[in-house]
């Protein structure tokens, strides 16, 4: 019979605790690497099912003009003045963009560097071999290749940025593609301090830069700081030449209601009735107040004939403009 002292189950029990804590480790040590082991390979699998590897080609190679033979249905159109930046990209950057053929020297993309070879009468162009697609891919991708393109858009503001340092480095801007009227847009400052609102109008100014009298010559118009109710005034402004058409009353050409007693005679005002005075006059001269139909007789205009437009009224006063009659 063994007999075990209290001292002796101690380190016994020790020893146990000490063993099963190395076991779970080695455990531990053998068995998460190898779980974390499986885990990638199952992500790797998946992924790979998921997003297989798609072909690379691995080589460019040139090839004669001749031997390229375009795709007679190909929808996309290249006009000679697009040919003719593509040439001229090619002349500054280099032929960088090889063309996409298949196995049969069929294009598939690059028509229009094409043309802009042909154009700078090279010889041998860069190709690559596009031989696993196929023919429902090849006419899929022959559309993808331009209008996913298309999809893309611009960050303005950083392309301004990269516009204006090409321009101030004397860089040809013709060569990007931008046409000038993109081009001036994009490159032309834009306020951003002041009034920029198109409604904004200034606060007056204590001490006017125009003062009464003063007449401003703007090419062909004429604008007179004034009194509207002067006709010397007037006259001074349009230096005596007839006046063909005369806008007043802001805002300009709006149409006011007619309060004639022909007009209101005809049923064509609402002021008809006791309540406004000129009803007075309908009953006052009934036989006068008939309706008609004539019309204003047009001016004949001749040489140095304008047209008057009251550009602002306080009062008595005004300021008018002179513009030449059209």
């Amino acid at each position: 019979m063994q007999v075990t002292t209290p001292q002796d189950a101690a380190h016994q029990h020790a020893s146990g605790m000490r063993d099963a804590s190395v076991a779970a480790c080695i455990r531990h040590c053998r068995c998460m690497p190898l779980r974390q082991r499986l885990r990638q390979r199952r992500i790797t699998i998946r992924r790979h099912e998921i997003f297989p590897k798609p072909p690379t080609p691995e080589k460019i190679e040139l090839w004669p003009l001749d031997r390229l033979i375009p795709y007679a249905r190909n929808p996309r159109t290249h006009s000679d003045a697009q040919v003719a930046q593509i040439a001229a990209s090619i002349v500054e950057f280099g032929f960088n963009n090889p063309i996409l053929v298949d196995s049969n020297s069929g294009v598939i993309a690059g028509h229009g560097r094409l043309l802009a070879a042909r154009k700078l009468g090279l010889e041998r162009v860069p190709v690559v071999v596009l031989d696993h697609l196929t023919e429902n891919q090849k006419r899929a991708y022959i559309l993808a290749d331009n209008q996913l393109a298309l999809n893309a858009g611009w960050d303005e503001e950083l392309l301004r940025g990269v516009l204006a340092e090409l321009r101030d480095a004397d860089f040809n801007l013709d060569l990007i593609g931008f046409d000038e009227t993109e081009l001036d847009r994009l490159l032309t400052t834009e306020p951003t301090e002041g009034l920029t609102a198109e409604d904004a109008c200034p606060e007056p100014l204590e001490d006017p830069v125009s003062r009464r009298g003063d007449l401003w010559l703007l090419s062909d118009h004429r604008l007179l700081c004034g009194d509207s109710a002067k006709r010397e005034d007037v006259d001074r402004l349009v230096e005596g030449g007839p006046v063909d058409l005369v806008n007043t009353d802001p805002p300009y050409n709006v149409r006011v209601e007619p309060r004639s007693n022909n007009a209101i005679a005809a049923g064509l005002s609402s002021f008809a009735g006791l309540h406004h005075h000129q009803s007075f006059d309908v009953h006052r001269g009934a036989s006068k107040a008939k309706g008609t139909t004539k019309k204003m007789r047009p001016g004949v205009l001749g040489p140095g004939a304008w047209k008057l437009v009251l550009v602002e009224q306080a009062k008595a006063h005004g300021v008018w403009a002179a513009q030449p009659a059209l």
